[in-house]
């Protein structure tokens, strides 16, 4: 549930929109006294807060404006209050919550803008704004109080934010004016405060930053913020350690801190560009809400109607099944029940749920239509999509399309989630696209993006987000994990060997920020991005590598990890700053060049014990497995985690035979010994394109970067698989397969 307003900025106007005049006691918080309580996944959006009781010369002690204690995903976002005295809680007083989001919250506050304690997730606060002049400047000011008088109270009794035992949480564009601490980190309950903070400004106190704990493992990271005290700039007396980026202090800086500078970083800013809304046209959706029924054709029907104005097809609250792909129209937004950022939780949430069916097969391919294709500036929003038939339990093939493409520039994906899909977004290609809050549970490849000036924002990947869902939405699902399953069934056997998170292919200046991966194999490769960057990253429990860096360059600050290795350079630059891992304080800055290897040093090469790798072109191997689905070559597993091809001489009788091979072949690799599990496979027409291929014997050699569904670390099986049994096609050959390095 989410309650919106009309707002206006309070830095552009005082209009303000929806206010609400909180005329209420006036007493110490509780927390169930708030005078908004956010329950999970719930919001609040839009709204201006003003206390008329409250005078600086006799300040009063209220409650949180807003709240939220045991809960996960709530949100305050949009909202101002004009001279609050204590704005937004989590947690502040008891309990344990995941996810919160803070985002574009302004305001006056005469005890504190916002107290964050004992969250268990990670959560994201951006745009955050405490400044006395928002009470000064206002119309809602009858006493007139004047600025300077704010600033004086506010420079002996505000903390900005005021913070307690937070994992991995993200904070960007922080900005705090006049406060006796701008942000004070105290200590937790359960754990010590470990986090990253980029692109803030803490003016005009009297300590910018005061550090009383840090988990003692690591810290927390600070990146392009500029940092203003009287007494200190930053203090920290913890036994954690701060490590800086371009930071600016005016002041002293005391304990335990690095300091990086990075020239050609010291500018950037993450830019404000977000999506193109629909017009304002709204079709509601009338069918079956049960998940009884495919709704597909009738879906698709009013789809096509919007398309005629462009706007908004709303799904209200339900479950809506779809056995085929749907195609959302250029300018048209599919827009469910969630207003804010949502997921399950503990099994009580409900909103809008598509069940697929579309794509769960074990021939399902990466280059089929996803289930859900978007146009040029179209969008999903608000609603969670399942292959509910796809749990990772007794089931040999979690194989499916992508849940979600994106086919031109400006598509978009907001406030969304995806379970149990083993590909989720595919916008690969689409300039300017923009994904912001997709919380998920895949397995092979959760996002792959691509284009020039793409956003990638506060998202997460966890099975938890499988886990925990309604009772009603757990009856109708098939395979489906549990908390006693969660590491058994789906970390321990499939992400952590396979999941490739994040892929950002060709294109300039791919933008991801405030995202964290829980369990995936690598948690961003980048393919070929020039200038991309990403900030206040994490991952947890991974099998294989932070990032990657494949080709193109990619400048990383404010990455945060528990194991696994910190980044591999296989093409290109990579520049890393500001980075930690849970007991290494040591990492320091890198700025690296990939060199190519000299002509005169040996290749690595790996020859797999196979038919096609043991055959020369005198005495070549039968280029194809035919028909049965298992048909393939195991071998001896190799580790491709080094390896960047895969070659091998193909004889070809005519051009007549290559359209059939583009056509109805797929190549395919696994680490699990057989077809469909842990598998990576490529379309005939992908895995030959730009290989210029000609009657005769012909060398290709394929790109083996961004495999997903398979642990590069562990191949050991391999086909060629003609894919319509009843057709053949004789004499295609293959000798001298080989995995190489260079």
């Amino acid at each position: 549930m989410t309650l919106r307003g009309d707002w206006q900025n309070p830095d552009t106007g005082t209009e303000y929109g929806t206010v609400i005049l909180a005329d209420v006691k006036s007493e110490e918080a509780t927390g169930d006294n708030s005078l908004f309580y956010l329950a999970g996944s719930a919001g609040v959006y839009g709204l201006t807060v003003y206390y008329p009781g409250q005078s600086l010369t006799n300040v009063k002690p209220y409650p949180f404006t807003f709240y939220t204690g045991d809960q996960m995903l709530a949100s305050v976002q949009y909202c101002t209050v004009i001279n609050g005295y204590q704005g937004v809680g989590a947690c502040a007083l008891n309990g344990v919550h995941e996810m919160f989001t803070l985002d574009h919250f302004y305001g006056t506050f005469l005890k504190t803008g916002a107290e964050l304690r004992n969250s268990s997730d990670v959560g994201t606060c951006q745009s955050v704004y405490v400044n006395p002049k928002y009470w000064a400047e206002s119309p809602l000011n009858p006493a007139q109080v004047k600025l300077a008088d704010i600033q004086t109270y506010t420079r002996a009794n505000t903390i900005g934010l005021l913070i307690g035992d937070l994992e991995w949480t993200e904070f960007t564009d922080i900005q705090i004016e006049s406060c006796k601490y701008g942000v004070q980190i105290t200590k937790g309950v359960r754990i010590d405060f470990a986090g990253s903070f980029f692109g803030s400004s803490i003016q005009n106190c009297g300590t910018a930053v005061k550090l009383d704990a840090l988990d003692t493992r690591w810290g927390m990271t600070i990146a392009n913020t500029t940092l203003g005290g009287s007494d200190y700039s930053l203090l920290n007396s913890s036994g954690g350690i701060v490590k800086m980026v371009n930071v600016t202090a005016s002041s002293k800086i005391q304990g335990s801190v690095t300091r990086e500078t990075a020239t050609g970083f010291a500018g950037y800013e993450i830019p404000s560009r977000t999506y193109v809304k629909p017009a304002a046209k709204l079709y509601v959706f009338d069918g079956d809400k049960t998940g009884a029924s495919d709704v597909s054709a009738s879906l698709q029907a009013l789809l096509q109607t919007a398309s005629a104005t462009g706007g908004v097809v709303y799904l209200p609250g339900g479950y809506y099944l779809l056995n085929q792909a749907i195609t959302v129209p250029s300018g048209v937004e599919l827009r469910g029940s969630a207003g804010s950022p949502a997921r399950d939780q503990s099994r009580l949430t409900k909103g809008t749920v598509i069940l697929a069916t579309y794509g769960d097969s074990s021939a399902a391919t990466i280059d089929q239509p996803a289930l859900i294709t978007l146009q040029t500036r179209s969008g999903i929003q608000g609603i969670r999509i399942a292959f509910y038939k796809n749990g990772p339990l007794n089931n040999a093939n979690v194989n499916t399309v992508y849940a979600i493409r994106g086919t031109g520039a400006d598509v978009y994906c907001v406030n969304c989630a995806i379970l149990a899909a083993a590909h989720g977004v595919d916008f690969s290609n689409c300039d300017r696209h923009y994904i912001r809050k997709l919380v998920t549970a895949c397995y092979y490849n959760t996002m792959k993006v691509g284009g020039n000036d793409g956003i990638v924002e506060g998202c997460l990947q966890n099975g938890t987000v499988m886990q925990r869902i309604s009772s009603t939405f757990f009856s109708k699902c098939e395979n489906w994990i549990t908390g006693d399953t969660l590491f058994n069934g789906f970390f321990d056997p499939i992400t952590r060997k396979v999941l490739a998170y994040l892929i950002i292919g060709d294109g300039t200046n791919q933008l991801v920020y405030n995202t964290f991966a829980y369990g995936p194999y690598d948690f961003l490769t980048n393919q070929g991005n020039t200038g991309a960057v990403a900030l206040n990253v994490g991952s947890d429990n991974i099998g294989g590598t932070q990032t990657v860096q494949q080709s193109g360059s990619l400048t990383v600050a404010g990455a945060l990890r528990w194991n696994g290795r910190s980044y591999q350079l296989k093409g290109g630059s990579l520049n890393l700053y500001a980075r930690l891992t849970i007991n290494n304080k040591d990492e320091g800055k890198e700025e690296l060049v990939y060199t190519p290897t000299d002509p005169g040093t040996p290749v690595t090469v790996v020859k797999p014990n196979t038919p096609w790798a043991n055959a020369t072109k005198d005495n070549p191997s039968s280029a194809f497995k035919m028909g049965d689905s298992v048909n393939g070559f195991k071998f001896d597993a190799v580790d491709l985690s080094e390896m960047n091809f895969i070659e091998f001489d193909l004889y070809v009788p005519s051009v007549d035979n290559l359209n059939q091979i583009t056509t109805n072949s797929e190549f395919e690799i696994s680490s699990s010994g057989t077809c469909d599990v842990q598998e990576h496979q490529w379309a005939g027409g992908t895995f030959l394109n730009g290989q210029n291929i000609q009657a005769g014997w012909n060398h290709v050699k394929v790109g083996l970067s961004g495999l997903s569904g398979t642990n590069p670390e562990n191949i050991n099986w391999i086909r060629w698989y003609w894919v319509e049994p009843k057709a053949t096609i004789s004499g295609c050959k293959v000798a001298n397969l080989r995995f190489t390095a260079s």
